[in-house]
C-alpha cells in the first residue's frame, strides 16, 4: 500500500550529479526548502541538500528520527525545534565514517585531523591551533584518534566482498549508486509533509542500504541493535517514501560494521514481516504527531512546565526474570 503522495515537478532526476555538476552546484538552504514547499515542487528526491540542512528543526518534514524524538516526549519535540543540537561526538565519528566511505572526495573536503603540534597548552601549540583552525574554517577537525578509526573501518568497508546469491559483488560496487539523497513526500492519511535520507539506494538491485557502526556485527548481536534502535522502522519509513516518488526498490539492506579491531562488517537484508511491524510502528506514530501538530495550530505551545504523576511499573520482558 502506498500511503505518501510523492513526485511532482521541480525535482532533479534521480541520478548522482557529474564531478562538474558537483563543484557548481551550492545546495538548497532551509529557506529554499520552505519555497518550495509552498509551490508545491518540494516533493521528490533532492540531490543538493546537505545533512545540516536536512537535520535543520526548521526544514520542512518529519523524519524517523523526529518520530522517535517525538515519542519520547512532546517536550523533547517541541525543545528540539526551538534550538538546533549540537552534534555528539558519536554523531560526528558516524557522519565522518559515511562519508569516508560512500563520499570520499566530499570527505577530504570537510573533515581534517587535528596534528601533533596544535595539541598541548604551551604558547607554540595554541599559536599553532590558532593557525590551522583558521586556515580550516567551516572544516570537520578529528582526533587522530577518530581519524585512524575511521581510516581504518574504511579500509575494512572497502575490501568487502558480498555474495549476492549466485553473484559476487564488491561492497562499494552494491552502494554505487546515488548517495545522501533527500526524498520529501506528502503523507496522503495524515497531509503530513515526511522525509527520508537513505545512505544509498541501487535501482537495478531494488535494494536501499544504510551503513551502521555497532559493537556486535553477528546475527545474534545485531538483531538486537535493530529492535533497540529501530532499525526496522527506519527501513519501513524510508521504503515507503522512496516508493512513493516511483523508486524501483523493495528491500532495505544494512551494511554493519564493528568500530573495535578486527572491524568485522556482515550485510544483511531486513525481513519483510519485520518491516511490515516497523511499518505499523511508524504508521501509529506519525499518526499521533498528526493529532499533536492539529493541537499546536489551535491551542499554541503547551505548558512544558506541567507534568503529570503516572503510574510507573514493568516492561514486559523485565517479567521473565523478575
Amino acid at each position: 500500500m502506498l500511503f505518501f503522495r510523492g513526485v511532482v515537478k521541480g525535482v532533479r532526476e534521480m541520478r548522482e550529479p557529474s564531478k562538474e555538476e558537483s563543484s557548481s552546484v551550492q545546495g538548497k538552504t532551509v529557506e529554499d526548502l520552505i519555497e518550495l514547499e509552498k509551490t508545491g515542487e518540494l516533493f521528490g528526491l533532492h540531490d543538493d541538500v546537505s545533512n545540516d540542512v536536512y537535520h535543520d528543526p526548521k526544514c520542512p518534514g518529519v523524519s524517523k528520527s523526529g518520530l522517535d524524538i517525538f515519542d519520547r516526549s512532546t517536550e523533547h519535540f517541541v525543545r528540539n525545534k526551538e534550538k538546533k543540537r549540537e552534534p555528539t561526538p558519536a554523531l560526528i565519528f558516524g557522519n565522518a565514517l559515511h562519508c569516508s566511505f560512500l563520499e570520499p572526495d566530499r570527505f577530504k573536503e570537510e573533515f581534517v585531523m587535528l596534528p601533533n603540534e596544535c595539541k598541548g597548552t604551551t604558547k607554540v601549540a595554541k599559536e599553532a591551533k590558532a593557525v590551522f583552525t583558521e586556515e580550516n574554517k567551516g572544516k570537520v577537525v578529528l582526533s587522530e584518534t577518530e581519524w585512524e578509526s575511521c581510516k581504518l573501518i574504511t579500509e575494512s568497508l572497502k575490501r568487502r566482498k558480498v555474495r549476492v546469491k549466485d553473484s559476487m559483488f564488491s561492497l562499494p560496487d552494491l552502494v554505487d549508486g546515488p548517495i545522501e539523497n533527500s526524498a520529501f513526500v506528502k503523507d496522503a492519511d495524515t497531509d503530513l509533509v515526511v522525509k527520508a535520507r537513505p545512505d544509498a539506494f541501487r535501482e537495478e538491485h531494488g535494494i536501499v542500504w544504510d551503513l551502521k557502526t555497532t559493537t556486535d556485527a553477528s546475527v545474534r548481536g545485531f538483531e538486537k541493535s535493530i529492535a533497540n534502535f529501530g532499525y526496522h522502522v527506519q527501513a519501513a519509513l524510508i521504503l515507503d517514501v522512496m516508493r512513493a516518488i516511483g523508486t524501483k526498490v523493495d528491500s532495505f539492506g544494512l551494511i554493519a560494521v564493528e568500530k573495535a579491531w578486527p572491524f568485522k562488517v556482515s550485510t544483511y537484508i531486513i525481513d519483510d514481516a519485520v518491516i511490515e511491524r516497523g511499518r505499523e510502528i511508524y504508521r501509529e506514530r506519525l499518526a499521533r504527531f498528526a493529532e499533536f501538530t492539529e493541537y499546536l495550530k489551535s491551542n499554541g505551545s503547551p505548558d512544558l512546565d506541567l507534568i503529570d504523576l503516572e503510574t510507573i511499573g514493568l516492561p514486559a520482558w523485565a517479567w521473565t526474570y523478575v
